[in-house]
């Protein structure tokens, strides 16, 4: 059995981690750029960023037998005896987890546990890609970090000095506000959802 609190703890460290990005148009939302950019920015911004990732992990969809929920509703997980990852809600309805229908009809969702499974950023850039007009600060933000020539393929293993560069940036010292408020309104809008651990359900 996975509480919630577990649940979260886990999927708020993916979701930490993850970007969506694109060369034409050019777009990039690095999650696990800005969750280290951010301890070096005032309190009020620290505050800000932190209840957005709060946000963004209430309100991870899942699919079911019964449409999409969101993991807030969520009591807690396990896997059944068939192997299933089931969601037993707070109103103790008891759901079982499948892909979400993109590609045709939904199939079990497969984890080797609820703690293995991936949160997509599938959905957020869909809404991104729609609506264009919607995000110029991020777009700005993007076009910044490629003029500082940061590999974010590698971002891992020049972290510090990509960090130290982007506060010294200051354009993005001016409007990483601009940019957050841009992400939150993202989250109200979408969403990441839980999917496969498999490699033929992921999607980009």
């Amino acid at each position: 059995m996975y509480p919630l609190n577990e649940l979260r703890k886990k999927f708020g460290a993916r979701i930490r981690s993850t970007r969506f990005t694109k060369s034409v148009p050019r777009i990039e939302v690095n999650f696990k750029l800005l969750t280290n950019i951010v301890p070096g920015l005032p309190d009020n911004i620290r505050g800000i960023y932190s209840k957005i990732i709060d946000k963004a992990i209430s309100n991870i969809r899942f699919f079911t037998p019964e449409g999409f929920h969101r993991l807030e509703e969520v009591d807690y997980m396990f896997q059944d005896e068939n192997g299933n990852i089931v969601a037993v809600l707070t109103s103790g309805k008891d759901l079982r987890l499948l892909t979400p229908p993109e590609n045709g009809a939904s199939k079990g969702l497969i984890a080797k546990s609820p703690l293995e499974c991936r949160v997509s950023t599938a959905h957020l850039k869909s809404y991104y890609l729609e609506h264009p007009d919607e995000f110029p600060f991020l777009d700005s933000m993007a076009c910044i970090l490629d003029d500082m020539e940061i590999d974010l393929n590698d971002l891992g293993r020049n972290l510090p000095e990509s960090v130290e560069r982007c506060l010294g940036s200051d354009w993005i010292q001016a409007n990483i506000s601009e940019c957050i408020k841009e992400l939150s309104d993202l989250l109200d809008k979408s969403s990441f959802v839980l999917k496969s651990t498999h490699m033929d359900n992921i999607l980009r």
